[in-house]
């Protein structure tokens, strides 16, 4: 298939055909309290949420040394996180996905292409080691943030 300006436009209404999303989008002003996090039902501080274009349902996954890993949202607690949050619902379905690191202080809140987070699982993937994923797991974490911030920079 070309991958050239026009044809991605042209196919890009057909859902197995969308291109990813190509914005970085900080949103440093987000609410989010810890019992919100917890609603959410992530086990980790680390994850990312996108839509599914086909049924419009938000599911949820995180990095786990076997690669990306789903699990079960609350649709509940992510409506009332949307309701309090609006750009979150400008988040384009299959496209792009809502990433949060409660790992840092303060927590980080971006909006990103959806390559970018299975960038992100690759590198806690590689970087794994042990049964808790060891220093290397951080450093590579905060070296993918560290890059996203520099292109918003740029």
């Amino acid at each position: 298939m070309c991958a050239c300006e026009v044809c991605v436009a042209e196919k890009s209404a057909e859902s197995e055909f969308r291109p990813v999303g190509n914005r970085i989008t900080w949103l440093p002003d987000l609410e989010m309290a810890d019992e919100m996090w917890a609603r959410l039902g992530i086990p980790i501080a680390l994850a990312f949420f996108t839509t599914n274009g086909d049924s419009g349902e938000t599911v949820a996954f995180y990095p786990s040394p076997a690669g990306s890993t789903e699990c079960e949202l609350d649709l509940d607690a992510w409506s009332d996180l949307v309701e309090a949050n609006p750009p979150l619902s400008l988040i384009e379905p299959d496209a792009e996905a809502f990433v949060v690191n409660r790992m840092s202080d303060p927590p980080q809140y971006v909006i990103v292409p959806i390559d970018r987070c299975y960038e992100m699982v690759g590198a806690v993937k590689m970087a794994w080691e042990g049964i808790s994923g060891g220093d290397g797991v951080d450093g590579a974490i905060d070296a993918f943030f560290a890059r996203l911030h520099a292109e918003t920079r740029t």
